[in-house]
């Protein structure tokens, strides 16, 4: 899976960057059905952006 942040201007935890994207950490390969992954950024404006950019069902 691979999100698209925008409007983010602090730092991010929980996720690796992968180009222009984020991903699952490196020591996380998918996420099982009804489970579910946290992160976390910090900035002191209006809400990033997040959106689901692609995703590959197994």
């Amino acid at each position: 899976m691979k999100l698209s942040i925008n409007k983010l201007y602090g730092p991010l935890w929980g996720l690796s960057k992968f180009g222009d994207s984020y991903t699952f950490p490196s020591w996380l390969n998918s996420l099982p059905s009804g489970k579910s992954l946290e992160f976390v950024y910090i900035h002191s404006t209006s809400p990033a952006d997040v959106s689901v950019s692609s995703y590959t069902l197994a």
